[in-house]
């Protein structure tokens, strides 16, 4: 079997590059276009931030209503602090 040149290695070498660039095009378009999704649900207001969703669905495993698990920006917690 006859060695292989350095020339046609180099070749080999070049287009393995170039396939992984593809791949890498390709997997970065892939992304962009989640991002494109999740931009546009999110500005139209079909999708809700991640802790609000969090929230709801800790409250709804706990079995309170939806009204108690998201307190207003800025609103105090409900514990006081006595002193006694």
């Amino acid at each position: 079997m006859p060695t292989r040149s350095r020339f046609r290695a180099a070749g080999d070498r070049a287009a393995a590059r170039l396939r992984k660039r593809a791949e890498w095009a390709a997997v970065s378009a892939q992304r962009r276009a989640a991002h494109d999704r999740a931009h546009e649900q999110w500005a139209t207001g079909a999708l809700a931030p991640y802790r609000i969703t969090r929230a709801l669905d800790a409250a709804e495993l706990y079995g309170r209503g939806r009204r108690h698990c998201i307190r207003r920006a800025g609103a105090r917690s409900r514990r006081r602090t006595t002193s006694l």
